[in-house]
């Protein structure tokens, strides 16, 4: 392909800007090029123009900036932005700044930047586009309030146990043998034992007080049909 000559591309138009003057400057070519915006003659690179990933001369951004910069100077706090509740600033300043916001499928923990609220972006934390999907995985795999209810019935240990005895894991680097166990995803120390046998009645009691109550309560959630 014959490569066109910048000279040779005064008076034309590309990707909407009209070039009107070109030069060489530090072994690079610019073009004086109008926008096709907002009208304005300026220097710019020649990859800028040729490219076609620019719309305009900047201006599309600075009034998009321009038009939402006020909203970026006000508490935002108890606004809603889609499925989001704006409920505090975490951190940051101006459009920068990131805050935990509230979704109304629960999760209270999602912390965008603020300009993505405001333009629009983040409409929820993620639960509209995994949606239904997400709902059959966790149905399927038997995920309740984030817990699995066949995992907590069933009595097989897993393949990383040692001790023989399910929630207990003996700890070479203090000697003892620590209880621990998982609920809700989160994993609760329930302390460390000279033997076997005290870690693992303590385990037990974790269970019947913790997966008691959530079993029973899921039986009355969820009674068998």
């Amino acid at each position: 392909m014959m490569r066109i000559k910048g000279a040779d591309r005064i008076g034309t138009t590309v990707n909407g800007f009209k070039i009107h003057d070109h030069k060489r400057e530090n072994g690079s070519t610019y073009y004086l090029v109008e926008c096709p915006l907002c009208g304005t003659k300026k220097w710019t690179r020649s990859q800028t123009v040729l490219s076609g990933k620019s719309v305009s001369c900047g201006c599309h951004a600075r009034q998009k900036a321009k038009k939402i910069s006020p909203r970026y100077q006000v508490d935002i706090t108890g606004q809603t932005f889609g499925e989001l509740t704006a409920k505090e600033k975490l951190s940051g300043n101006g459009s920068m700044s990131i805050w935990r916001c509230e979704c109304t499928c629960g999760n209270k923990d999602y912390k965008p930047y603020m300009h993505q609220l405001l333009l629009g972006y983040s409409k929820s934390c993620g639960c509209k586009m995994r949606g239904d999907s997400a709902g059959r995985i966790k149905k399927s795999i038997g995920l309740t309030d984030g817990t699995s209810i066949s995992r907590i019935a069933s009595k097989k240990l897993p393949k990383t146990n040692t001790s023989g005895v399910r929630g207990v894991s003996f700890a070479k680097n203090v000697g003892k043998y620590h209880a621990y166990i998982q609920f809700k995803g989160k994993l609760i120390n329930l302390g460390y034992y000279d033997t076997l046998e005290e870690a693992a009645n303590i385990r037990r009691i974790a269970e019947e007080n913790i997966f008691g109550n959530f079993l029973e309560w899921h039986k009355k959630k969820f009674p068998p049909k």
